[in-house]
């Protein structure tokens, strides 16, 4: 996981100009996450049917089908410099660009931790056994998330803006607070919602504010995805 995430970010951002790296990176977090709205309610409904045995064989077998995709495809070793001057793209100040990395790193920290915390308390609503619910709360989660990807890929209006950023964690102020009131489903469900909505703002702002450097794109991205281990941790 840790060799995977930092690498293909790197690639994509290499072989991005300023003005396609956005959109990319949407691409990117949506497909990832697309995966865990499907296999939350997936693999939910199927522990519940027929145990975690058959959940980790379709996993596993996900990842193979996965792996011998990438190997087949043959990879343009040309980069695109993401920094091009030509493109036209905003290009913010060194100091200033690094105090948004900085911002979107801790705020993905947090963001993560929250997730992790949620996810936690999970069965405290479900109950032993129930992990089709389990499954349902976890894809409203991460159903709030690619809807974030989608808005932020298409929308450049809050590249380097404070005001997103601040509105991102009182939404996971608000998820906290939500889930945190008791077992009662529909609310937890609720909550998870806003959860994946603000996850999803610090996520993106995070890996894009790492990436959107003219140099050291691997290392950053690295730094972003410890900032996620860290989080979950």
């Amino acid at each position: 996981h840790g060799l995977f995430w930092p690498t293909i970010g790197a690639y994509i951002s290499d072989h991005s100009t300023r003005r396609e790296l956005p959109a990319r990176l949407g691409r990117y977090n949506i497909a990832w996450c697309s995966a865990f709205v499907v296999s939350s309610l997936a693999g939910g409904a199927i522990g519940q049917r027929w145990g975690q045995l058959a959940v980790a064989g379709l996993a596993a077998a996900g990842s193979l089908l996965a792996a011998l995709a990438f190997a087949s495809q043959r990879f343009d070793a040309q980069p695109v410099a993401a920094g091009d001057p030509a493109e036209g793209a905003p290009r913010p100040s060194a100091a200033r660009a690094n105090a948004f990395w900085h911002m979107a790193l801790l705020m993905n920290f947090a963001g993560v931790g929250m997730v992790a915390t949620i996810r936690w308390d999970m069965p405290s609503v479900t109950g032993a056994g129930h992990s089709a619910l389990g499954g349902m709360l976890l894809t409203a989660l991460f159903a709030g998330e690619v809807l974030t990807f989608v808005v932020l890929s298409v929308w450049s209006g809050w590249h380097y803006r404070a005001l997103p950023l601040a509105l991102g964690a009182a939404v996971c102020v608000a998820a906290t607070l939500l889930c945190s009131r008791g077992p009662v489903p529909w609310l937890f469900g609720l909550g998870c919602a806003l959860g994946g909505i603000g996850a999803g703002m610090a996520n993106f702002s995070s890996v894009f504010y790492s990436l959107a450097a003219d140099t050291g794109r691997g290392m950053r991205g690295g730094i972003h995805e410890a900032a996620v281990g860290l989080g979950g941790a």
